[in-house]
């Protein structure tokens, strides 16, 4: 069955080469690695939408699972990509269509649903 969700998966890059070549991807939200689906994306569907919101703007985006950080795995841009990426966490936040600092909140709640589950 083909994943339906708001991701599309087919559009995500690879980040382990750019981490290979000594860059580190930029991260913009946690996820802990044993909340994924078999596509690889967090199960949350909140965590879902915020990447995809993203990605529906047209900032390429990654999943990172093969982290430096045992168990947590990250939606991540390009180094070249930053500066999109910011300005469209600004634009979701001041259109309301996120809260601020929504990413930091949910991954907190994400790795606390993960530890008392």
């Amino acid at each position: 069955m083909a994943y339906s969700g708001p991701i599309h998966v087919d559009q995500l890059f690879d980040p382990q080469p750019v981490w290979e070549r000594g860059e580190c991807p930029f991260t913009f939200l946690a996820f802990p690695v044993s909340a994924v689906n078999h596509y690889g994306v967090p199960v949350d569907m909140n965590a879902q939408e915020y990447i995809a919101a993203v990605q529906a703007e047209g900032v390429p985006v990654g999943i990172w699972l093969t982290t430096p950080v045992e168990g947590t795995g990250y939606a991540v841009v390009r180094k070249a990509d930053i500066e999109s990426l910011l300005k469209v966490v600004e634009m979701l936040e001041t259109s309301k269509r996120f809260s601020e600092h929504f990413a930091a909140r949910l991954t907190e709640r994400l790795f606390q649903q993960s530890s008392s589950g």
